[in-house]
Protein backbone atom coordinates (compact mmCIF):
# COMPACT_ATOMS: atom_id res chain seq x y z
CA UNK A 1 0.00 0.00 0.00
CA UNK A 2 2.69 2.28 1.22
CA UNK A 3 4.54 1.70 -2.51
CA UNK A 4 1.23 2.52 -4.34
CA UNK A 5 1.20 5.61 -2.49
CA UNK A 6 4.52 7.12 -3.35
CA UNK A 7 3.82 5.88 -6.88
CA UNK A 8 0.44 8.05 -7.07
CA UNK A 9 2.67 11.00 -5.48
CA UNK A 10 5.36 10.36 -8.08
CA UNK A 11 3.36 10.67 -11.18
CA UNK A 12 1.45 13.63 -10.38
CA UNK A 13 1.80 16.17 -12.83
CA UNK A 14 3.49 19.16 -12.09
CA UNK A 15 1.54 22.09 -11.52
CA UNK A 16 1.39 24.84 -13.86
CA UNK A 17 3.72 27.50 -12.30
CA UNK A 18 6.25 24.97 -12.14
CA UNK A 19 6.19 24.28 -15.79
CA UNK A 20 6.61 27.87 -16.14
CA UNK A 21 9.43 28.06 -14.33
CA UNK A 22 10.91 25.45 -15.96
CA UNK A 23 10.69 26.93 -19.14
CA UNK A 24 12.08 30.18 -18.07
CA UNK A 25 14.85 28.24 -17.05
CA UNK A 26 15.45 27.53 -20.72
CA UNK A 27 15.63 31.23 -22.30
CA UNK A 28 18.36 31.43 -24.11
CA UNK A 29 19.90 32.06 -27.49
CA UNK A 30 22.14 31.06 -30.36
CA UNK A 31 23.25 33.44 -32.80
CA UNK A 32 24.25 32.79 -36.44
CA UNK A 33 26.88 35.34 -37.67
CA UNK A 34 26.42 34.08 -40.86
CA UNK A 35 22.53 34.34 -41.43
CA UNK A 36 20.76 36.50 -38.54
CA UNK A 37 17.71 34.84 -39.45
CA UNK A 38 18.96 31.57 -38.38
CA UNK A 39 18.97 32.73 -34.66
CA UNK A 40 17.41 30.03 -32.92
CA UNK A 41 16.62 29.27 -28.81
CA UNK A 42 13.77 29.30 -26.64
CA UNK A 43 11.95 32.41 -25.38
CA UNK A 44 9.66 33.68 -22.72
CA UNK A 45 6.80 36.69 -23.19
CA UNK A 46 5.22 37.90 -21.07
CA UNK A 47 1.77 40.25 -20.26
CA UNK A 48 2.42 42.42 -17.10
CA UNK A 49 0.17 42.87 -14.63
CA UNK A 50 0.29 45.26 -11.25
CA UNK A 51 -1.87 46.56 -8.46
CA UNK A 52 -3.00 49.21 -10.73
CA UNK A 53 -2.18 47.93 -14.28
CA UNK A 54 -5.05 46.02 -16.28
CA UNK A 55 -4.42 45.07 -19.89
CA UNK A 56 -8.02 46.05 -21.86
CA UNK A 57 -10.18 43.06 -21.46
CA UNK A 58 -10.34 42.25 -24.72
CA UNK A 59 -6.96 42.35 -25.58
CA UNK A 60 -6.70 38.16 -25.42
CA UNK A 61 -4.91 37.54 -28.47
CA UNK A 62 -1.75 39.95 -28.25
CA UNK A 63 1.11 36.90 -27.02
CA UNK A 64 -1.11 34.47 -28.78
CA UNK A 65 -0.88 36.35 -32.05
CA UNK A 66 3.18 36.86 -31.07
CA UNK A 67 3.97 33.21 -30.07
CA UNK A 68 2.58 32.34 -33.42
CA UNK A 69 5.19 34.90 -35.26
CA UNK A 70 7.58 33.86 -33.59
CA UNK A 71 7.13 29.76 -34.52
CA UNK A 72 6.11 30.93 -38.39
CA UNK A 73 9.07 33.36 -39.20
CA UNK A 74 12.16 31.81 -36.44
CA UNK A 75 13.46 28.96 -34.75
CA UNK A 76 13.13 30.11 -31.24
CA UNK A 77 10.50 28.39 -29.31
CA UNK A 78 8.17 30.49 -27.49
CA UNK A 79 6.16 30.10 -23.88
CA UNK A 80 3.77 32.99 -22.72
CA UNK A 81 2.18 33.75 -19.32
CA UNK A 82 -0.72 36.40 -20.04
CA UNK A 83 -1.12 37.02 -15.97
CA UNK A 84 2.19 37.38 -14.94
CA UNK A 85 2.26 39.96 -11.19
CA UNK A 86 5.18 42.76 -11.18
CA UNK A 87 5.91 41.63 -7.99
CA UNK A 88 6.49 38.19 -8.73
CA UNK A 89 9.94 36.32 -8.76
CA UNK A 90 9.50 35.39 -12.11
CA UNK A 91 9.43 38.47 -13.69
CA UNK A 92 13.17 37.81 -12.72
CA UNK A 93 13.69 35.02 -15.21
CA UNK A 94 11.32 36.72 -18.16
CA UNK A 95 13.33 38.79 -21.15
CA UNK A 96 10.75 40.54 -22.54
CA UNK A 97 7.52 41.63 -20.83
CA UNK A 98 5.20 44.09 -22.17
CA UNK A 99 2.32 46.48 -20.04
CA UNK A 100 -0.82 48.03 -22.17
CA UNK A 101 -2.91 49.57 -20.38
CA UNK A 102 -5.28 52.96 -20.87
CA UNK A 103 -4.94 53.96 -17.51
CA UNK A 104 -2.77 56.01 -14.90
CA UNK A 105 -0.89 54.12 -12.78
CA UNK A 106 1.70 53.48 -10.03
CA UNK A 107 3.57 51.05 -8.52
CA UNK A 108 3.72 49.76 -4.98
CA UNK A 109 6.89 49.35 -3.36
CA UNK A 110 7.45 46.18 -3.67
CA UNK A 111 6.89 46.37 -7.07
CA UNK A 112 9.21 49.21 -7.72
CA UNK A 113 12.09 47.09 -6.03
CA UNK A 114 11.41 44.01 -8.57
CA UNK A 115 11.40 46.01 -11.48
CA UNK A 116 14.81 47.67 -10.53
CA UNK A 117 16.10 44.40 -10.43
CA UNK A 118 14.40 43.18 -13.33
CA UNK A 119 16.60 45.94 -14.98
CA UNK A 120 19.74 44.92 -13.03
CA UNK A 121 19.60 41.59 -14.07
CA UNK A 122 18.92 42.32 -17.91
CA UNK A 123 15.23 42.49 -18.37
CA UNK A 124 13.57 44.12 -21.20
CA UNK A 125 10.21 46.10 -20.99
CA UNK A 126 7.61 47.21 -23.57
CA UNK A 127 4.90 49.19 -22.67
CA UNK A 128 2.26 50.23 -25.01
CA UNK A 129 -0.32 52.98 -24.90
CA UNK A 130 -3.24 50.71 -25.42
CA UNK A 131 -5.43 53.54 -26.84
CA UNK A 132 -3.25 54.21 -29.79
CA UNK A 133 -2.88 57.83 -29.41
CA UNK A 134 -0.05 60.06 -29.98
CA UNK A 135 -1.13 62.84 -27.75
CA UNK A 136 0.19 63.28 -24.34
CA UNK A 137 -1.86 60.68 -22.16
CA UNK A 138 -1.39 59.08 -18.67
CA UNK A 139 -0.39 55.87 -20.10
CA UNK A 140 2.82 58.18 -21.01
CA UNK A 141 3.30 60.01 -17.95
CA UNK A 142 3.21 56.38 -15.71
CA UNK A 143 5.69 54.47 -17.62
CA UNK A 144 8.64 57.30 -17.20
CA UNK A 145 7.12 57.71 -13.51
CA UNK A 146 7.93 54.39 -13.36
CA UNK A 147 11.32 54.39 -14.88
CA UNK A 148 12.12 57.61 -13.10
CA UNK A 149 11.30 56.08 -9.99
CA UNK A 150 13.33 52.09 -10.28
CA UNK A 151 16.20 53.77 -12.22
CA UNK A 152 16.84 57.07 -11.06
CA UNK A 153 18.78 59.77 -12.93
CA UNK A 154 20.92 57.11 -14.86
CA UNK A 155 18.26 56.62 -17.08
CA UNK A 156 17.91 58.52 -20.62
CA UNK A 157 14.58 58.91 -22.57
CA UNK A 158 15.02 59.74 -26.42
CA UNK A 159 13.59 58.38 -29.65
CA UNK A 160 15.38 54.77 -30.70
CA UNK A 161 16.67 55.69 -34.45
CA UNK A 162 16.42 53.89 -37.36
CA UNK A 163 19.74 52.73 -37.27
CA UNK A 164 19.49 50.81 -33.90
CA UNK A 165 19.47 46.98 -34.13
CA UNK A 166 16.16 46.89 -32.65
CA UNK A 167 14.96 47.57 -36.21
CA UNK A 168 17.85 45.49 -37.68
CA UNK A 169 18.36 42.13 -35.32
CA UNK A 170 15.51 39.87 -37.63
CA UNK A 171 13.51 41.84 -39.78
CA UNK A 172 14.95 44.89 -41.36
CA UNK A 173 12.96 48.10 -40.59
CA UNK A 174 14.61 50.98 -42.85
CA UNK A 175 12.75 53.42 -42.32
CA UNK A 176 12.00 52.95 -38.48
CA UNK A 177 8.50 51.68 -36.92
CA UNK A 178 5.52 50.29 -39.04
CA UNK A 179 3.13 52.85 -39.07
CA UNK A 180 -0.29 52.06 -37.43
CA UNK A 181 -3.80 52.58 -39.27
CA UNK A 182 -7.10 52.91 -36.27
CA UNK A 183 -10.06 54.17 -37.55
CA UNK A 184 -9.20 57.42 -39.62
CA UNK A 185 -6.18 58.01 -37.73
CA UNK A 186 -2.42 56.84 -39.02
CA UNK A 187 0.39 56.75 -35.83
CA UNK A 188 3.46 57.40 -37.79
CA UNK A 189 6.50 58.64 -36.04
CA UNK A 190 9.52 57.15 -33.75
CA UNK A 191 9.41 54.85 -30.41
CA UNK A 192 10.91 55.89 -27.49
CA UNK A 193 13.43 54.27 -25.67
CA UNK A 194 15.30 53.95 -22.29
CA UNK A 195 18.68 53.99 -22.01
CA UNK A 196 20.43 52.04 -18.95
CA UNK A 197 24.26 52.25 -18.44
CA UNK A 198 24.41 52.55 -22.20
CA UNK A 199 22.02 50.22 -22.98
CA UNK A 200 19.14 49.99 -24.17
CA UNK A 201 16.37 48.98 -21.41
CA UNK A 202 12.82 50.14 -22.86
CA UNK A 203 10.49 51.19 -25.28
CA UNK A 204 7.90 53.69 -24.72
CA UNK A 205 5.13 53.69 -27.96
CA UNK A 206 1.89 55.66 -28.56
CA UNK A 207 1.86 54.14 -32.17
CA UNK A 208 -0.81 51.20 -30.68
CA UNK A 209 1.07 48.08 -31.83
CA UNK A 210 -0.81 45.90 -28.61
CA UNK A 211 -4.04 46.69 -30.97
CA UNK A 212 -2.48 45.66 -33.83
CA UNK A 213 -1.01 42.50 -31.93
CA UNK A 214 -4.40 41.38 -30.90
CA UNK A 215 -5.98 41.59 -34.49
CA UNK A 216 -6.72 38.51 -36.70
CA UNK A 217 -5.37 40.71 -40.18
CA UNK A 218 -3.70 43.14 -41.86
CA UNK A 219 -0.76 43.17 -38.82
CA UNK A 220 1.74 41.69 -40.67
CA UNK A 221 4.69 44.58 -40.61
CA UNK A 222 3.41 45.12 -37.22
CA UNK A 223 4.10 41.39 -35.94
CA UNK A 224 7.87 41.58 -37.95
CA UNK A 225 8.15 44.44 -35.40
CA UNK A 226 7.35 42.39 -32.66
CA UNK A 227 9.65 39.77 -33.56
CA UNK A 228 12.12 42.14 -33.61
CA UNK A 229 11.29 43.67 -29.99
CA UNK A 230 11.86 39.41 -28.73
CA UNK A 231 15.24 38.83 -30.55
CA UNK A 232 16.49 42.07 -29.06
CA UNK A 233 15.42 41.28 -25.90
CA UNK A 234 17.21 38.03 -26.49
CA UNK A 235 20.60 39.16 -28.23
CA UNK A 236 21.28 42.51 -26.52
CA UNK A 237 24.60 42.65 -24.26
CA UNK A 238 23.42 41.84 -20.74
CA UNK A 239 20.28 39.70 -21.26
CA UNK A 240 18.53 37.36 -18.92
CA UNK A 241 19.00 35.44 -22.11
CA UNK A 242 22.18 35.58 -22.52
Amino acid sequence: MTLLFLLFIFFQPIPAIAQYETSLQKASVIIDPADKQKTRGYASIALVWGKQIRPPKNYNKVLINLKNAMGNWTDVYTTLHTHLPLESELLLKTPIVIITTEDDFNLTMIERMNVKEYFEKGGFIVCENARGTRITNPVEKSFKRMITETLGKEAQFRPIPKSHNIYHCFFDFEDGPPSVVIGNIINTGYIEGVWYKDRLTAVYSNMGYTRKWNDDTGNIPQLKLGVNMIIFSLIREGSIAR
